[in-house]
């Protein structure tokens, strides 16, 4: 019985890892296509995407206990705890009373209609992923009682069907988003200052085991640092990034590969 639950145990740490390593891939790979550059070409290690996890962890937990609490706390009690088929069926108006279950749903989607009127439409194709989630989690039920009733998938193919496709898509666009947020100018540029204490600036966007991202407002190129040549490097509010002088680092040792259409400099 132990051997048993040892091996579930291990089993199951595995699938995690592999999960978690996965998933943090595809947001990689969301957040650099946007900036213009392959996977190929990120120095990244086993222990960098171990880190990104922790990105794109937490608005998704947030997302979770947020439903988990509205669904168990509001929207349950509301409606006798009944499921979306015996509350519909208790109702002699079924169009009326579908609606009313799922007011949530429809509240969520004024929402959208007020920024598609406010923003234009931009704002939601960039958010392609959430509102493919939500409408996914809106439908969860008929999915889930057509596959059940019409396919023949095993519960681990029901299941991967059902959560991993669509938290796949929701993190690949999370990492898309972030680097929007970089692409165009949300987030401070930093001053970097190296060992001879000459300095560079640029917008840090991620942060490597042996490398820094960064990404040059100027050029809209980025550019990698190697991390143990900087000795410190200090965040620059937006509304004062004018009045810094930067110079360029400039070293003997010291030499740049620029790859245009790679749209990629690194510093050696």
């Amino acid at each position: 019985m132990n051997n048993l639950l040892k091996n579930i145990e291990i089993s199951f740490i595995g699938i995690l890892s592999s999960l978690i390593l996965s998933f943090s891939v595809i947001y990689e790979y969301g957040f650099i296509q946007v900036l213009g550059i392959s996977f190929a070409e990120l120095p990244t290690t086993l222990s960098d995407h171990i880190r990104t996890s922790l990105i794109w962890m937490i608005p998704i937990f947030g997302i979770f206990i947020i439903g988990y609490l509205y669904n168990k706390v509001i929207h349950q009690p509301a409606f006798d705890y009944m499921s979306e088929e015996e509350y519909i069926e208790s109702s002699n108006h079924k169009i009326f009373a579908w609606i009313n279950y799922h007011n949530h749903a429809i509240v969520i989607f004024i929402g959208l209609i007020i920024i598609v009127i406010n923003k234009g439409f931009e704002p939601l194709f960039r958010m392609w992923g959430m509102i493919l989630i939500f409408f996914f989690a809106w439908a969860i039920t008929p999915i889930s009682n057509y596959l059940a009733k019409y396919t023949k998938l095993s519960r681990v193919e029901f299941i991967f069907l059902i959560t991993l496709i669509p938290l796949g898509v929701f993190i690949y666009n999370l990492g898309e988003l972030k680097a929007y947020n970089i692409k165009e100018g949300k987030v401070p540029e930093s001053i970097f200052q190296f060992e001879d204490n000459s300095t560079c600036k640029g917008v840090l966007a991620r942060s490597y085991e042996k490398m820094y991202m960064l990404w040059d407002k100027q050029t809209q190129k980025v550019k990698f640092i190697k991390a143990d040549k900087v000795i410190s490097f200090t965040s620059l509010d937006t509304n004062q990034t004018n009045e810094v002088n930067i110079t360029t680092p400039v070293k003997k040792n010291n030499s740049t590969i620029q790859t245009e259409d790679k749209n990629i400099s690194m510093e050696i």
